[in-house]
């Protein structure tokens, strides 16, 4: 048994055109029409309408001799008219009708995407529904007549629904996939006997229902299996066809099904088909997640003092990038969708699309002013240890917090009573219990990875870009570190396709330097500022552990210190320009430098600390003031004092008088930090270590 795509060699190329004929009786039973722009079913006439083009309809309905006749509506041409069937007396099977490209082509068909060039039938192919491969096929005649099968071919096949597909010369043999099902008699010689409406059950093919992300427009994920499901009646037979693939499923007893088309390759666009659902324009590419709170949620048209953003936006549409969100089919790139769209994901999408030259997909999963802690699920939070290790720790002083809040509350109701009979018009605030360990206070454990994340699993997907850190977890003695390892692996075991990429952007916002504020990229970067007075800050912890997050496997940090501050950096086209340049050289093995120098390791030389750096790129440097400075250094007291520091080669040496015997540097280490200046001369800022974690 031989595939669709083999096809070509088994048929003539010659046309096939002929008028409709009248048949005289019907034993096939016509089950639906497959369409190209969606089908509408009148179930008290049984008559089917469907669009073949927007200024293009057919009538299919049987006539009342029980035969399916097709009509055109609304047109003169005569571009893929319906088939007629008749099965005669003997069993033969004639079908005629099927003249292709007689006549004038609409433009506005022959311009709907994913359409093969415009050319001529040259035959027929009947498949298998169940599995989707040829059967039978037939050339049509030097005539120009009716296509016959003969009781002989169909013998074989008695009792079966086969679909009836075109074979299009123009397009070098190629099916187009109409899917006709047929339902061949069990009795070929009582074929007469067979009424219109006697298809069993369970041949019949009912509707199947896709969900919101899988749509017209949608990018489908190149180079690794691509997921495909829904739902439909329990134990409905299910076909998926797109390009040369055809997959055949049935639904389950609670109506869910799923199938995996095969590796494809970038391009496009095509039509995705699954029983009578047509999704047009579908391309081919690579599909990125976006997910978090504000940061990732703003909108375009919040950010129009970003110059570059704003003119990325106005010289849309972008043919070769789509954008969808949760409960919203997948649109186009245009320049009124892209106002309303992730600022930040647009702008990351538009350089992987440029830079790459393949089809970009975009899906933003992600709300304002929101913890970590509700994108985690249950599962992942449950089955972490580090999580429940710190769960433990938090529940062990949890009575004493109980404790401690009754004494607030009763001290706070005295104060109450006390206001009252002064007459104050103001009451103080009343506190606020403890949060119960491994519950998120500010919404429910998941919540937020089930509005937003489920939805989208198990879509085929290249990476992640997370930008999301200001609200922390909300989680009791559980860090945004630790938290991150449980989402991110929780991500990676519901989606099922590995460790997949997962870059997030450094936080927090800003608070460094820039190597050139002429880069568009720095402009709103911070101003540098010498070395304070002083001892050297401290108060870096939530800058480590937002740096330590990179150390999960196949994870990536976006570095921001360099790309402008607050709550709401303006600078999105910047950001999304570094988080693409992250992706590019970690995710697709681009030979650019990504990070700013990296702490690999130290060695203590006498009264000094040598620093071996990786990601040096095309060398250690520093930029602003006249010296290299943002380096502390301790002894075994552990008090850090400034220190004196110099490149060289591709380590930096440190020391200080008032330490002769070092043990420990830091550099950078600070929620401000536009003090510390050492980059690589790709014009990258390091980041920030310490050397005593």
């Amino acid at each position: 048994m031989q595939t669709k795509h083999h096809i070509k060699s088994l048929i003539c190329a010659t046309l096939c055109a002929a008028a409709l004929m009248s048949a005289q009786a019907a034993s096939l039973n016509f089950e639906r029409s497959q369409t190209l722009n969606g089908w509408h079913e009148r179930a008290h006439t049984g008559k089917v309408w469907y669009d073949l083009a927007p200024d293009f309809k057919h009538l299919i309905a049987p006539d009342v001799n029980g035969d399916l006749r097709g009509f055109e509506q609304g047109t003169s041409s005569k571009w893929l008219r319906s088939p007629a069937f008749k099965l005669d007396g003997s069993g033969d099977l004639t079908i005629a009708g099927v003249n292709g490209m007689a006549g004038a082509v609409p433009p506005s068909v022959a311009a709907v995407p994913g359409d093969k060039a415009p050319g001529a039938w040259a035959g027929i192919a009947l498949c298998d529904v169940k599995t989707g491969q040829f059967v039978l096929a037939k050339s049509a005649p030097a005539s120009m007549g009716p296509v016959m099968f003969t009781t002989a071919d169909l013998a074989p096949h008695a009792g079966r629904t086969l679909t009836l597909d075109l074979i299009n010369t123009a397009a070098g043999g190629d099916m187009f996939y109409v899917n006709w099902p047929i339902r061949i008699p069990g009795t070929l010689a009582n074929a007469q006997a067979d009424k219109p409406d006697a298809t069993p059950a369970d041949l019949i093919w009912t509707k199947a229902k896709l969900p919101d992300c899988l749509s017209s427009h949608m990018v489908l994920q190149r180079d690794m299996p691509v997921p495909i499901w829904g739902t439909a009646e329990p134990n409905a037979k299910i076909s998926v066809k797109f390009r040369r693939q055809i997959l055949a499923t049935a639904a389950d007893a609670s109506g869910n099904w799923r199938v995996r088309l095969a590796p494809l390759k970038a391009g496009g666009p095509d039509r995705l088909i699954v029983n009578y659902i047509i999704l047009d324009d579908v391309l081919v590419g690579d599909v990125w997640v976006g997910s978090g709170q504000s940061n990732m949620d703003s909108k375009g048209d919040e950010y129009k003092s970003d110059a570059v953003l704003m003119a990325n936006i106005a010289a849309g549409p972008y043919l070769k990038i789509r954008l969808t969100r949760e409960a919203q089919p997948w649109m186009e790139a245009t320049p009124a969708n892209l106002t309303r769209y992730s600022a930040l994901l647009f702008s990351f999408g538009l350089c992987l699309q440029k830079s790459l030259d393949v089809p970009v997909g975009l899906i933003v999963g992600a709300q304002s002013g929101v913890p970590s802690g509700p994108f985690c699920s249950p599962a992942a939070f449950a089955a972490d240890p580090a999580c429940m290790e710190a769960t433990a720790k938090a529940a062990a002083k949890y009575p004493q917090d109980l404790t401690d809040y009754e004494v607030q509350l009763a001290q706070w109701e005295e104060s109450v009573e006390a206001a009252k009979q002064k007459g104050e018009p103001s009451l103080p605030p009343k506190p606020a219990p403890p949060p119960k360990p491994g519950e998120c206070f500010a919404d429910k454990m998941g919540a937020l990875y089930d509005r937003y994340i489920v939805p989208f699993q198990p879509f085929a997907i290249r990476g992640v870009l997370w930008d999301q850190g200001e609200s922390g977890t909300c989680v009791p003695g559980v860090d945004q570190y630790t938290m991150m390892g449980a989402l991110i692996k929780g991500w990676r075991k519901d989606w099922g396709q590995g460790d997949f990429p997962f870059i997030y952007v450094q936080k927090p916002s800003g608070g460094g330097c820039a190597w050139d504020k002429t880069n568009p990229v720095n402009a709103l970067a911070d101003p540098f500022i010498g070395i304070p007075n002083g001892s050297p800050p401290t108060d870096g912890a939530n800058v480590g552990t937002h740096v330590h997050i990179m150390n999960y496997p196949n994870t990536a940090m976006v570095i921001s210190s360099d790309l402008g501050g607050g709550t709401h950096p303006q600078n999105k086209s910047g950001y999304g320009r570094r988080a693409a340049d992250v992706a590019l050289g970690m995710t697709y093995g681009k030979k650019i430098e990504y990070y700013g120098p990296l702490y690999q390791s130290h060695v203590i030389e006498g009264d000094m600390v040598r620093i071996k750096f990786s990601h040096v790129g095309q060398g250690l440097a520093f930029s602003n003031g006249d010296k290299l400075q943002g380096f502390a250094i301790a002894g075994a007291d552990k008090v850090f004092h400034w220190a004196e520091a110099a490149i060289d080669g591709a380590t930096v040496v440190v020391q200080c008088a008032a330490v002769p015997q070092p043990s420990a540097v830091w550099y950078a280490w600070a929620e401000d930090r536009r003090w510390a200046n050492l980059f690589n001369k790709d014009g990258l800022s390091a980041i920030p270590f310490q050397t005593d974690p």
